[in-house]
């Protein structure tokens, strides 16, 4: 009998712990979702770059290592295009946009350079895989910031879009900001394909 209730008060004791871990993880659970959902509503807040203000300096490292600011770019006309590593629909538009960089320098004097929301190691290895197996040599200067420790980022693609780009003229001012594909990119790539007519950029209504 004593060992009937000792087996007994054992088993309460465990189906109280377990209880008392699953409350404990929904407790987790609930939390995890309430951090992610203040932490989107927090994204959507933030204010993109205003078009047609000077654009705010930044400190970044190239892949290379050398230190970079925007006053390195002054009286260039520069287009960042925010990529990561792990972004599978970048690596698809990689053929794309490599040749845009050249036809955009050629025609409009527009310098291409990728902002690589991942590490140095995880750039270097995405870099790699585009030459060993998408047969792809990419030229342009690369920038690598970490996500959610980067200023620069945090100012100039607030939101965490991927792939997306800002395009900065010699002036510093910034011409146009938005996700791939969306706002004026078309109409820049149009421009630099040569299939519209040419100046987009000179013109006050371009973006």
């Amino acid at each position: 009998m004593e060992t009937l209730l000792l087996v007994s008060v054992i088993a309460l004791w465990i189906v109280v712990l377990i209880n008392l871990l699953l409350t404990l993880r929904m407790v987790q659970w609930h939390r995890a979702i309430k951090e992610s959902r203040e932490q989107e509503v927090a994204l959507e807040q933030r204010p993109e770059l205003v078009v047609g203000e000077a654009a705010p300096d930044f400190r970044s490292r190239l892949l290379t290592g050398a230190s970079v600011r925007l006053e390195n770019y002054q009286g260039r006309t520069i287009l960042l295009l925010f990529v990561s590593p792990g972004c599978s629909g970048c690596r698809k538009k990689m053929p794309q946009l490599l040749r845009l960089s050249m036809l955009a320098k050629e025609r409009s004097g527009v310098e291409f350079l990728l902002v690589s929301a991942g590490s140095s190691a995880e750039t270097y290895t995405w870099i790699s895989a585009l030459r060993e197996e998408d047969h792809l040599d990419v030229k342009m200067p690369i920038l690598v910031e970490v996500p959610r420790t980067s200023e620069f980022l945090m100012r100039y693609n607030p939101r965490g879009f991927i792939p997306y780009f800002c395009l900065i003229d010699e002036q510093g001012i910034v011409q146009a900001r938005d996700p791939l594909d969306a706002g004026v990119w078309p109409r820049l790539q149009q421009e630099w394909e040569g299939t519209t007519p040419q100046r987009i950029l000179s013109r006050r209504a371009r973006l």
